[in-house]
């Protein structure tokens, strides 16, 4: 079924959070933590406020909030369907198990608070390349033709953006997934003059399986200033209407906040795609689930490549059946014709023929007779040697009388042989 049914139970809710972050519980709910906090603000549960988990990880003990009993007409328990993608429907077993260990202790991925002296490859590279380099002409930086990873931050958010990276592709690499840089192609224009480049330039990607699955992390930006409001034509002054035609671009700054996300269309159905820094989170705390998002779209892209090769057999299935329904149409139509021709010749030599005998007879009963070399005799000679010419089974009489006379020679018994005219009966006696 596309829909499960996830029930938030109020007593196993309370003892969760108060046991581990609620990101965590989230994560085991199949929800972000906004969510989550949402049902436990419905079931009235409290919830750990900020710092709790680092006071207590610093090894003091502190009291939980103690559970308030149920409010009139307030139920226990929260019933939700919530719709599952093709990926998480059909995942195998291995996945399951890979998705499954992301949630374990062990598993954690932690962002150093400075690059290593030997940073991961493809980090170096990418330091490399932007380190020195200004933004231009917005507040981020662009890498233009050079090879790096899929950065697009500010200057002064290069380094936190390297280390999450850092910690991303190391993390990648401890559970043997390949992990490449492609080289940015040259933009050309195609036969049509719209804008081509090819699919897999530019881009980070990990394989997963036999899939490709790109990723980026990018800064978000907002307005300087507030938009000009365009002015009330009918109350506007002059100088207010030059201002708004003379208005220049819209300028935009850094804002500081970061996005990861994985860069897969909008047509793959998966639970979460992208991870930003809010209030109460920032993308470091988030990487485990990126990773889970990555797996879960490598599955969805081979669901989609089976899915596309099933749809592609089907259609030439059809267009071969098609086809042959076509040729088939198409000889019924030749032999229909070869049988309309067949049939106005037979019926004009027939014609003929009746047409002869009936001069005949009329002579035969005015007691007269063609004279030979006459004019009516011409032209009854002719008529039967035309309707000889015309009739499509006179190939047919000749064999057989040829035959027959043979028989007659021979003074055998055998069978007529089959006529080599197609249109004619397979066999005759």
């Amino acid at each position: 079924m596309p829909y499960e049914e996830v029930v938030y139970k109020r007593d196993e809710l309370y003892e969760k959070v108060w046991s581990k972050p609620v990101r965590k519980v989230a994560t085991e709910y199949g929800c972000s933590d906004v969510a989550l906090a949402k049902m436990c603000r419905r079931l009235g549960v409290p919830l750990p406020g900020r710092g709790y988990w680092a006071r207590v990880t610093a090894g003091q003990k502190l009291k939980r909030l103690r559970l308030p009993p149920l409010k009139k007409d307030q139920s226990s328990e929260i019933h939700v369907r919530r719709w599952k993608g093709p990926a998480e429907r059909t995942m195998t077993d291995e996945v399951k198990e890979r998705l499954a260990k992301e949630r374990e202790a062990e598993a954690t991925i932690v962002v150093p608070d400075a690059l290593p002296a030997e940073p991961h490859e493809l980090v170096a590279l990418t330091l490399k390349v932007l380190g020195k380099q200004k933004p231009k002409p917005g507040p981020l930086l662009d890498r233009g033709d050079r090879r790096c990873l899929s950065v697009s931050v500010a200057p002064s958010s290069l380094d936190r953006a390297l280390r999450i990276f850092e910690a991303v592709l190391s993390a990648l690499d401890a559970r043997g997934l390949t992990v490449e840089a492609t080289k940015p192609a040259p933009a050309r224009l195609d036969r049509h003059g719209r804008l081509e480049q090819s699919a897999i330039a530019g881009m980070t990607r990990v394989q997963i399986g036999e899939e490709w699955v790109p990723f980026q992390l990018v800064e978000q930006t907002a307005p300087e200033s507030p938009p000009m409001k365009r002015p009330d034509w009918s109350k506007a002054k002059p100088e207010d209407m030059t201002a708004w035609y003379n208005r220049g671009p819209t300028k935009f700054i850094a804002t500081g906040k970061l996005t990861l996300q994985v860069d897969v269309n909008q047509y793959l159905h998966l639970p979460r795609r992208a991870w930003n820094d809010t209030q109460r989170q920032r993308v470091e705390d988030c990487l485990n689930d990126f990773i889970r998002a990555l797996i879960l779209a490598g599955e969805a892209l081979r669901l989609e490549r089976i899915r596309r090769a099933e749809q592609e057999q089907r259609f030439k299935e059809d267009e071969r059946r098609r086809l042959e329904e076509q040729q088939r149409r198409y000889e019924q139509q030749r032999k229909v014709e070869a049988l309309t021709k067949e049939l106005q010749s037979w019926r004009l030599a027939r014609d003929i023929r009746e047409y002869v005998a009936d001069v005949h007879r009329i002579v035969t009963d005015g007691h007269c007779e063609l004279k030979e070399g006459g004019r009516m005799h011409e032209w009854v000679r002719w008529c039967e040697e035309y309707a000889e010419e015309v009739d499509p089974l006179s190939p047919l009489r000749d064999e057989i009388a040829e035959h027959a006379e043979k028989r007659r020679k021979e003074g055998a018994d055998a069978s007529v042989p089959s006529p080599s005219d197609p249109a004619a009966p397979e066999s005759a006696t």
